[in-house]
């Protein structure tokens, strides 16, 4: 329900936000989710986090994929970002793995949050040279 209600809203703003501000929102929301899941111990913040990740994955990912269609007209980009994104969801659980070591499950949330935060900031300008 998340997933579409996400994927719902981005095609009703459509490009209203431009390219930056729908990005910016979707990671704000990755980095509130993770730091969910790392200060909560109960199941209902474990909810919250799972919905808040899939909220923001299915709201950003058009906007992602229409930044890579606008700045690669021969279509390259767009076609290898879905292996991309499929590359990111394997090799993650084995990250997360060797990030939790001891059992400090955390650490995962800490280096999720960190990973969101850098790629707003590879992310923005290239958005801002598409948007310009």
């Amino acid at each position: 329900c998340s997933s579409d209600l996400g994927a719902v809203i981005a095609a009703i703003q459509r490009e209203r936000l431009g390219q930056i501000w729908p990005q910016i929102i979707s990671l704000l929301i990755s980095v509130a989710a993770t730091v969910t899941i790392v200060f909560s111990s109960t199941y209902s913040g474990y909810q919250v986090s799972a919905i808040l990740i899939v909220l923001a994955w299915f709201y950003g990912a058009p906007y992602v994929n229409a930044l890579a269609a606008r700045l690669d007209p021969s279509g390259t980009v767009a076609a290898w970002s879905g292996g991309m994104f499929a590359l990111g969801l394997a090799t993650g659980p084995l990250l997360a793995a060797t990030i939790v070591g001891d059992g400090s499950y955390s650490r995962i949330g800490i280096v999720a949050a960190c990973m969101y935060v850098c790629c707003l900031l590879l992310l923005l300008p290239v958005a801002s040279r598409a948007q310009a």
